[in-house]
């Protein structure tokens, strides 16, 4: 009986064991099972992370290559101006070395008497018309020639500067007298800059009779001040404006 006994407790155990065993496994598989799940979960939000990433680099590289597009649009659109710029600032420079150059001549010759200054992209000489020409003429006078002939011997190292000649009277005499005496004038500077070599298609000559002057009538100086020659240096252009887009 004892054994009997001994052995069905044996049994019992044994299925006990074999339960624990069971309910062991089952909870193991379900234990991988979960972790399989989320690794599964785990991987796809990783692989949407990744799509993500590359659709981002994809789209930061197009808008890259659009930048760059953009930007070398831009740039070929500006050539255009900075070139003209370029231009603008060398015939600044080159205006700017006239005026040193006409410095050193009246330095040199006290006696050459005008006043020049730079406005925007020209150099304006102006003279004193009792400084240029006979007192009881229009005709240039030997002072007057002397100082024409070397300022076209300084001109002449400068082929690509054109000279406009301004005739200015001031209101002493009837206007179509002051129109007279201006427009022969300004010739007669033409002719004397010429005969040393400064080629006439160069310049251009603009008579203003008294209609232009620098002061008023009513000044006590007006008449010594409003009666000049203007001599004005500058380059053309067209050649700078032919690089100006249409569109």
């Amino acid at each position: 009986m004892g054994t009997k006994q001994e052995l069905s407790e044996a049994k019992r155990e044994l299925n006990k064991l074999k339960d624990a065993s069971s309910s062991s496994s089952q909870t193991q598989s379900g234990a991988i099972q979960g972790l399989q799940q989320q690794l599964e979960e785990n991987q796809l939000a990783l692989d949407a992370a990744q799509s993500a990433t590359v659709n981002c680099q994809t789209q930061l590289q197009g808008m890259q290559q659009k930048l760059v597009a953009k930007d070398l649009l831009i740039k070929t659109k500006l050539e255009p101006f900075k070139v003209i710029q370029n231009g603008l600032n060398q015939q600044n420079r080159s205006l700017r070395t006239i005026r040193n150059d006409i410095n050193a001549l009246l330095t040199a010759n006290p006696a050459v008497k005008l006043t020049q200054w730079l406005d925007k992209d020209e150099l304006i000489l102006s003279f004193d018309n009792k400084d240029l020409f006979s007192s009881t003429s229009r005709s240039i006078s030997s002072s007057g020639r002397e100082i024409l002939y070397q300022l076209a011997g300084l001109l002449k190292k400068y082929p690509s500067v054109y000279i406009d000649i301004n005739g200015h009277m001031p209101a002493t005499s009837a206007i179509k007298e002051n129109w007279k005496n201006s427009t022969r004038k300004t010739l007669s500077v033409l002719y004397t800059l010429s005969q040393k070599g400064i080629l006439q298609d160069r310049i251009r000559v603009i008579a203003y009779g008294q209609f232009n002057p620098i002061v008023a009538e009513s000044d006590p100086l007006a008449s010594q001040k409003n009666s000049r020659t203007e001599i004005i240096l500058h380059y053309q252009n067209m050649e700078l404006l032919k690089l100006v887009p249409t569109k």
